[in-house]
């Protein structure tokens, strides 16, 4: 028996280059439900709070005892995100990104 196509409306958020500002880019995909390898709610639940602690940490400047527990938090996922920049100068870039590494006391960031 053939299942029929559910179409769902997603959307995608993203930041400029600047870190200030948000965007919702739609999307569509379709498939059967019973198709869909669906997520946990628990490891939805974390990515979506990584994600959230990622966009503070772009929009965020000072440093703070959260800034610093985001920070640690987000290590892996900053990590792969600065090992698949592309472009001519992906410190730069890297460091752009998250405007508390140009603060005074950035730099105890990373060490």
């Amino acid at each position: 028996m053939h299942k029929a196509a559910e179409y769902r409306h997603c959307f995608l958020v993203g930041v400029n280059q600047c870190g200030t500002e948000s965007l919702l880019v739609p999307i569509l995909f379709s498939g059967a439900i019973e198709d869909a390898a669906l997520p946990s709610s628990s490891s939805e639940s974390n990515n979506t709070e990584e994600q959230g602690k990622l966009l503070w940490l772009k929009e965020n400047r000072e440093i703070t005892e959260t800034l610093e527990e985001y920070w640690a938090a987000t290590y892996n996922s900053r990590q792969k995100e600065l090992l698949d920049l592309k472009d001519e100068n992906p410190l730069r870039t890297y460091m752009n990104t998250y405007p508390a590494l140009h603060e005074p006391g950035g730099y105890a960031l990373v060490s």
